[in-house]
C-alpha cells in the first residue's frame, strides 16, 4: 500500500486515510513508514522498530531506586515474614532521613510486584524451596503391576497431642511411620511411637509389614480386616540417617529387598508417600486436640490443644485403623481409580483377564523378622561374655569361641526395648542364640531408660558405674517421679511411662516367650551341644 502512494502521482486525504486503515495502523504513523521509506529506499523500513520510549522501564531516581532495592534485599533475607505495607515504611523512613524525594505508595506497591515471585523466595528461604514452589516437576511415578513391587516408607510428627493412659494428662505429639504400596496405594502399616524415628521404629513398621496383622487388631479390640501384608520386593526411602543404617541393610540382604533411595534436594520424587501422610494429617485435624487447624481472624479465643487432648496412643492407633480400614481402603484413590482394597486383591488373585501375583507366604518365625532388621552390632568375646552398653551377656554358646581364644568381632542384635537380652549370630551355622545378662535381677527396661540412669550415674559419681547401682538409681527414679507433684515433673512422668508402656507392648508382640519360659532359661540356659529350638533363628546367607 505505502508502495502505491509512492509511485502514484497525486492523492487525497481520504485515500490516505483508507490506506492507513487497510495498513492497520494510524494516519499519522502511516505517514511516518511513508517517510521512511522515502529516506531508505528499501522496503526493511516499514518493518517495526520497536519502542525506544519508558514502556515497562522504571522512572524513578537512581537514590530512590538504590533505596528500594536495598530494603527489599535487607527484608526478604533477615526479615521473610515481614508485609509489603512495613518494606514501604522502611522504604519511607529511609527516603526522609536520606532526604530524597519518595514516590506514592501505589507505586511502591507497583515496583515490588514487578519482582518475580520465584526471585524474592529464592532470598526469602533459599533456592531450594523456590525451586520447589514454582519449578516444573518433570516426569512422573514408574507405573507398577502388582502389589508388593514397590513400597515406599516415611515418618512425620502427629499433628495431634495425646494423653496419658491412666491420667489423661497431656503427654505430647508422636510420631508416626507409614508404609504404602505404590501399585494398589494401599497403606501396608504404621507404627506409632514416642521415639524420634530410628531403626527400631523402621524395623517395627517391616515387621508389620511382612506378617498378618490379625493379631495386633485383636490387641487393639477392633473388628477390621486388613489383608494386605507379604514381603517387598524394593522399599522406596528418603535419605534420612535411620534409613541408612546398617541393620536396615543387613535385613534387606537376608530377605533379598532391594533399596533404592531418593535423589537428594529432590523431595518430590517421593511424592506418594508424602501425599498419603498428608490425607492422615488432614483428617485429624477433625480431631479437638489437632495442631494444626486453620485459624482464622475471628474473636474466638483460641484454645491450646494441651487443654484439648483427650486421646492416648492406644486410642489414636484404634482410631487410625478404623480411618485406613474402614474409609481408606474403601473409596476410590484418584490415581488408580478404584479402591485400594480392591485393587489389593485383584493384583494377589488377578482377574479374568490378567492372573494376579499370588497369595504371599506367611511367615513362620515372626520374631526373627523383627530381629533381622534390629539393632545391630558387632563385639568380641571376652571372659566376662559380651559387653553391650555397660552391660554384660553370657550364654554357654560363647564357651567354644572362649577356649580358643578367638578374638573376631561377631555380630550381636537386640530388641531396644528390652535390655535384659541380646541375640548372638554363631559363625558356623548362621544361628541365632540368645544372651541374658549377667545380672539376673535386671528386669526388661528399656535401653533408652538405662541409657538415662548410667548418665546420671555417671555425672553424679564421675566413674563408671556397675548393673547393680544402675538398676537402683532406676528403682530411686521412678520413686521419685511417683512422688511428684508439679506440673513440670509430671509431665515427664507421664511421658516416660507411656514410652515404658509401648515398649512392654513391642516386646510382647514380638517376642513370644511368656514370663514361665523366661524363668526357666534363667534356671537353665541352653548349652552349644542341644541348642534351643525356640530360642534359635536360622539365618539365609
Amino acid at each position: 500500500m505505502v508502495l502505491t502512494l509512492e509511485q502514484g502521482d497525486r492523492f487525497d486525504d481520504a485515500t490516505v486515510s483508507a490506506a492507513a486503515k487497510e495498513f492497520g495502523c494510524s494516519k499519522r504513523q502511516f505517514n511516518r513508514y511513508r517517510q521512511r521509506y522515502r529516506d531508505s529506499d528499501q522496503l526493511t523500513a516499514l518493518l517495526s522498530q520497536g519502542r525506544d520510549g519508558g514502556r515497562g522501564k522504571s522512572r524513578l531516581p537512581d537514590e530512590l531506586e538504590e533505596i528500594i532495592q536495598q530494603v527489599l534485599e535487607e527484608y526478604d533475607r533477615n526479615f521473610p515474614q515481614a508485609l509489603d505495607i512495613q518494606i514501604i515504611g522502611e522504604i519511607e523512613r529511609r527516603c526522609d532521613e536520606a532526604a530524597v524525594n519518595c514516590c506514592s505508595r501505589r507505586t511502591l506497591r507497583a515496583r515490588i510486584g514487578k519482582i518475580p515471585s520465584r526471585e524474592r523466595t529464592a532470598r526469602r528461604y533459599g533456592r531450594k524451596i523456590a525451586s520447589e514452589r514454582h519449578e516444573h516437576h518433570k516426569g512422573q511415578t514408574p507405573k507398577l503391576d502388582f502389589p508388593l513391587e514397590r513400597i515406599q516408607i516415611d515418618h512425620t510428627l502427629v499433628d495431634v497431642v495425646c494423653t496419658g493412659t491412666h491420667d489423661r494428662g497431656h503427654v505430647g505429639r508422636l510420631w508416626i511411620t507409614l508404609a504404602i504400596d505404590e501399585a494398589t496405594r494401599a497403606i501396608l502399616a504404621f507404627v506409632l511411637s514416642w521415639e524420634y524415628p530410628n531403626a527400631s521404629t523402621v524395623a517395627q513398621c517391616l515387621y508389620r509389614v511382612m506378617i498378618p496383622k490379625d493379631e495386633w487388631l485383636k490387641r487393639v479390640g477392633t473388628e477390621r480386616v486388613w489383608p494386605m501384608f507379604g514381603k517387598p520386593d524394593r522399599v522406596y526411602l528418603d535419605n534420612a540417617s535411620e534409613f541408612s543404617s546398617r541393620a536396615l541393610r543387613f535385613g534387606c540382604n537376608q530377605y533379598n529387598i532391594g533399596l533404592e533411595h531418593r535423589p537428594k534436594g529432590l523431595p518430590h520424587f517421593g511424592g506418594i508417600i508424602e501425599r498419603v501422610v498428608g490425607t492422615v494429617m488432614t483428617e485429624m485435624r477433625l480431631l479437638s486436640a489437632a495442631t494444626a487447624k486453620r485459624r482464622g481472624f475471628s474473636k474466638v479465643k483460641t484454645i491450646s490443644p494441651n487443654e484439648k487432648a483427650e486421646m492416648s496412643r492406644e486410642e489414636l492407633e484404634a482410631w487410625l485403623i478404623e480411618f485406613i480400614c474402614g474409609k481408606y481402603h474403601n473409596r476410590p484413590h484418584s490415581s488408580t481409580r478404584q479402591n485400594p482394597q480392591l485393587a489389593w486383591l485383584r493384583g494377589i488373585y488377578g482377574t479374568e483377564r490378567r492372573a494376579g501375583r499370588g497369595a504371599p507366604a506367611v511367615p513362620k518365625d515372626k520374631q526373627k523378622i523383627y530381629l533381622d532388621f534390629a539393632d545391630i552390632e558387632t563385639r568380641t568375646i571376652e571372659r566376662y561374655g559380651i559387653r553391650w552398653d555397660n552391660i554384660l551377656y553370657w550364654g554357654e554358646v560363647l564357651r567354644p569361641f572362649l577356649d580358643a581364644g578367638d578374638q573376631r568381632r561377631h555380630i550381636v542384635r537386640r530388641n531396644p526395648y528390652d535390655a535384659s537380652r541380646i541375640y548372638f549370630r554363631h559363625p558356623d551355622d548362621g544361628l541365632y542364640y540368645e544372651l541374658r545378662s549377667s545380672d539376673i535381677t535386671l528386669p526388661s527396661v528399656p535401653v533408652w531408660e538405662y541409657q538415662q540412669a548410667h548418665k546420671r550415674e555417671k555425672e553424679e559419681f564421675g566413674d563408671r558405674p556397675d548393673t547393680e547401682t544402675t538398676m537402683a538409681s532406676i528403682k530411686r527414679q521412678r520413686e521419685i517421679e511417683e512422688q511428684a507433684r508439679n506440673r513440670t515433673q509430671q509431665h515427664k512422668r507421664r511421658k516416660n511411662q507411656e514410652r515404658r508402656r509401648q515398649a512392654a507392648e513391642v516386646v510382647d508382640e514380638v517376642t513370644p516367650h511368656s514370663s514361665s519360659e523366661d524363668e526357666q532359661d534363667l534356671a537353665s540356659p541352653p548349652t552349644a551341644g542341644s541348642p534351643r529350638r525356640d530360642v534359635i533363628y536360622e539365618v539365609y546367607e
